[in-house]
Order: structure tokens, then C-alpha cells, then sequence
């Protein structure tokens, strides 16, 4: 009896041993090197990442496949502009958004492996507006530096972007 007990945790051990598929796709993590520090009124403090809050990234294809939907790379962009304050936050963290013509904001809060945290599609404004959006992020207090991937849409291109916040 006990040699017929083996036998079967032996073949649900062997059966539950499953070989990684040597073609499925890796992410690698983001690599976070830096982030603009600002303080509560948006004014930068340091800027150790001069990739932050651009409208201006080549994404990869794990990026652009955050969003359903892409347009073509606008060639010469209005002057949008992003970003975030005060950063590092203690929770909550300001976006401001600035746009000189009509156009969407589309945004994805992700962690170090691209997990989706917040998202947010086709938010509408209106020609030359400002626009503070402040967002909660204070279940991730404590946690890894997260990244916001945005994309500003107009009628016939997008302007990609991403800034790196750390909540303390």
C-alpha cells in the first residue's frame, strides 16, 4: 500500500513539474535610474532623469502595448507638457497637464514590472487649458518607484512620455 502511495505523489510530482517555455517572451524590469524632484508647487528641486515628463520617448513594445491603441509619433509636437509634484510624495501626487490645442491624455501607473496600477483613457481638454489632476497614491507608500506612461492624442498623432515617482 504505502509503495502505491509513492507511486502516485511521485507521478503528481513529476506531472506538476512543468517546462518554462523557451519561447515565451521576457519583460526585463525597468531599470530606474533617477527621477525630477519637485517641490509642492511643482518647482523643480533636481533633475537626476532627463528623461522625465517628455513628450518625446520611443517606447518599446512592452510600453506602447500598455495602451490598446497607438497613432503615429507626432513629427513636431505643440507644446504639451506633463509632470508631477511634489515628487518624491507622501501619497498624493499632483499631475499637471498643460495643452496648447484640443486633445486627449491617456495615462498608466505601472510598477517595476509593468503590472498596471492606475489607468485612465481619453481624458478630454479643452484648447490652451491647465489642468491639475491629484491622484491617491498611497497604498504604494513604502513600495518601489512606480512610472506613469502617458500619451497626449490629437486628431492625427500622440506624443508619448513617462515620469518616474517615488511615494514615501
Amino acid at each position: 500500500m504505502i509503495k502505491y502511495i509513492f507511486i502516485v505523489l511521485l507521478l503528481a510530482f513529476i506531472l506538476s513539474c512543468k517546462k518554462k517555455d523557451a519561447n515565451a517572451p521576457t519583460v526585463n524590469p525597468i531599470n530606474f535610474h533617477g527621477i525630477v524632484s519637485t517641490d509642492n508647487n511643482g518647482n523643480i528641486i533636481y533633475n537626476n532623469d532627463s528623461t522625465d515628463w517628455k513628450i518625446n520617448d520611443i517606447w518599446s513594445a512592452t510600453e506602447a502595448g500598455l495602451f490598446p491603441t497607438n497613432k503615429p509619433i507626432c513629427n513636431n509636437p505643440p507644446n504639451y507638457q506633463v509632470t508631477g509634484y511634489p515628487n518624491p510624495c507622501n501619497g498624493y501626487i499632483t499631475i499637471n497637464y498643460r495643452q496648447p490645442q484640443q486633445a486627449l491624455l491617456e495615462y498608466r501607473i505601472v510598477d517595476r514590472y509593468y503590472n498596471v496600477l492606475i489607468a485612465n483613457d481619453s481624458l478630454k481638454y479643452v484648447n490652451n487649458q491647465s489642468v491639475n489632476y491629484m491622484m491617491d497614491l498611497s497604498k504604494y507608500k513604502g513600495s518601489d518607484t512606480i512610472r506613469m506612461y502617458y500619451k497626449i492624442i490629437t486628431n492625427t498623432c500622440e506624443c508619448r512620455g513617462h515620469g518616474d515617482i517615488v511615494v514615501k
